[in-house]
Protein backbone atom coordinates (compact mmCIF):
# COMPACT_ATOMS: atom_id res chain seq x y z
CA UNK A 1 0.00 0.00 0.00
CA UNK A 2 1.04 3.50 -1.15
CA UNK A 3 2.79 5.45 2.15
CA UNK A 4 3.19 2.36 4.38
CA UNK A 5 6.86 0.87 5.90
CA UNK A 6 8.18 -1.16 3.00
CA UNK A 7 8.55 -4.92 3.92
CA UNK A 8 11.86 -6.25 4.47
CA UNK A 9 13.75 -7.47 1.13
CA UNK A 10 14.94 -10.89 0.90
CA UNK A 11 17.29 -11.29 -1.00
CA UNK A 12 17.44 -15.08 -1.03
CA UNK A 13 14.60 -15.06 -2.87
CA UNK A 14 15.89 -13.05 -5.88
CA UNK A 15 14.83 -14.76 -9.09
CA UNK A 16 17.46 -16.70 -11.21
CA UNK A 17 19.04 -15.47 -14.56
CA UNK A 18 21.52 -17.40 -16.55
CA UNK A 19 21.49 -20.06 -13.53
CA UNK A 20 22.34 -17.69 -11.03
CA UNK A 21 21.13 -15.01 -8.26
CA UNK A 22 24.05 -13.26 -9.00
CA UNK A 23 22.81 -12.63 -12.53
CA UNK A 24 19.22 -11.90 -11.09
CA UNK A 25 20.59 -8.98 -9.25
CA UNK A 26 22.73 -7.53 -11.44
CA UNK A 27 19.82 -7.65 -14.47
CA UNK A 28 17.25 -6.27 -11.31
CA UNK A 29 19.81 -3.02 -11.08
CA UNK A 30 20.49 -2.94 -14.70
CA UNK A 31 16.79 -2.08 -14.95
CA UNK A 32 16.19 -0.08 -12.33
CA UNK A 33 19.17 2.00 -13.92
CA UNK A 34 17.37 2.20 -17.54
CA UNK A 35 13.92 3.73 -15.44
CA UNK A 36 16.58 6.60 -14.30
CA UNK A 37 15.76 10.03 -15.27
CA UNK A 38 18.86 11.82 -15.76
CA UNK A 39 18.76 15.23 -17.12
CA UNK A 40 20.39 15.26 -21.06
CA UNK A 41 20.62 10.93 -20.99
CA UNK A 42 21.27 9.83 -24.79
CA UNK A 43 21.88 6.14 -24.72
CA UNK A 44 21.55 3.58 -21.98
CA UNK A 45 23.91 0.54 -22.76
CA UNK A 46 23.54 -3.05 -20.56
CA UNK A 47 27.04 -4.66 -20.27
CA UNK A 48 28.17 -8.18 -20.55
CA UNK A 49 31.01 -9.99 -19.26
CA UNK A 50 33.63 -9.16 -18.66
CA UNK A 51 32.18 -5.56 -17.86
CA UNK A 52 34.96 -2.79 -17.05
CA UNK A 53 33.72 -2.44 -13.76
CA UNK A 54 30.07 -1.54 -14.43
CA UNK A 55 27.30 -3.74 -15.40
CA UNK A 56 25.14 -0.56 -17.39
CA UNK A 57 25.54 2.92 -18.06
CA UNK A 58 23.78 6.15 -19.11
CA UNK A 59 25.76 8.13 -21.73
CA UNK A 60 25.31 11.54 -21.73
CA UNK A 61 25.05 14.66 -24.23
CA UNK A 62 28.42 15.65 -22.95
CA UNK A 63 30.31 12.39 -23.18
CA UNK A 64 30.16 11.62 -19.46
CA UNK A 65 28.85 8.49 -18.27
CA UNK A 66 27.00 7.16 -15.22
CA UNK A 67 27.90 4.08 -14.46
CA UNK A 68 26.01 1.28 -11.90
CA UNK A 69 27.88 -1.61 -10.47
CA UNK A 70 26.18 -4.71 -8.62
CA UNK A 71 27.17 -6.92 -5.91
CA UNK A 72 24.98 -9.46 -4.60
CA UNK A 73 25.43 -10.75 -1.32
CA UNK A 74 23.13 -12.60 1.09
CA UNK A 75 25.18 -12.37 4.41
CA UNK A 76 26.93 -9.76 6.02
CA UNK A 77 29.87 -7.54 4.26
CA UNK A 78 32.99 -8.10 5.54
CA UNK A 79 36.17 -6.39 4.82
CA UNK A 80 37.29 -9.59 2.37
CA UNK A 81 33.68 -8.39 0.52
CA UNK A 82 35.33 -4.60 -0.13
CA UNK A 83 37.78 -6.06 -2.10
CA UNK A 84 36.07 -6.72 -5.72
CA UNK A 85 34.04 -3.60 -5.17
CA UNK A 86 37.73 -1.78 -5.17
CA UNK A 87 38.45 -3.37 -8.37
CA UNK A 88 35.23 -2.70 -9.74
CA UNK A 89 35.71 0.73 -9.24
CA UNK A 90 39.50 0.92 -10.11
CA UNK A 91 38.20 -0.95 -13.08
CA UNK A 92 35.62 1.71 -14.20
CA UNK A 93 37.93 4.75 -13.30
CA UNK A 94 40.71 3.13 -15.53
CA UNK A 95 38.23 2.23 -18.23
CA UNK A 96 36.15 5.07 -18.75
CA UNK A 97 37.71 8.69 -18.59
CA UNK A 98 34.56 10.59 -18.81
CA UNK A 99 32.86 8.52 -15.83
CA UNK A 100 30.95 10.90 -13.90
CA UNK A 101 28.90 9.10 -11.51
CA UNK A 102 29.34 5.80 -10.44
CA UNK A 103 26.85 3.37 -8.13
CA UNK A 104 27.69 1.04 -6.40
CA UNK A 105 24.23 -1.67 -5.35
CA UNK A 106 24.47 -4.09 -3.01
CA UNK A 107 22.14 -6.42 -2.22
CA UNK A 108 22.27 -5.54 1.75
CA UNK A 109 21.71 -3.03 4.47
CA UNK A 110 24.94 -1.85 6.31
CA UNK A 111 24.88 -1.95 9.83
CA UNK A 112 26.43 1.19 11.75
CA UNK A 113 26.57 -0.08 15.31
CA UNK A 114 30.37 0.05 16.59
CA UNK A 115 31.24 -2.45 19.20
CA UNK A 116 33.84 -2.14 21.56
CA UNK A 117 36.85 -1.11 19.34
CA UNK A 118 35.47 -1.85 16.08
CA UNK A 119 34.79 0.35 13.57
CA UNK A 120 31.01 -0.51 11.84
CA UNK A 121 30.47 -1.72 8.13
CA UNK A 122 29.52 1.60 7.42
CA UNK A 123 32.62 3.84 8.49
CA UNK A 124 34.72 0.75 6.77
CA UNK A 125 32.87 1.80 3.54
CA UNK A 126 33.27 4.77 3.80
CA UNK A 127 36.78 5.20 4.60
CA UNK A 128 37.65 2.63 1.56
Amino acid sequence: MFGSKPKNMNWNNIRTVEKTQHNGFEELICQLAAKEKIPEQIRFVRIGKPDGGKECFWELEDGSLHCWQAKYFTSTITTVHLNPISRSVTDAINNHQTLKKYYISISIDMPDSKGKGKKSLVTKWNER
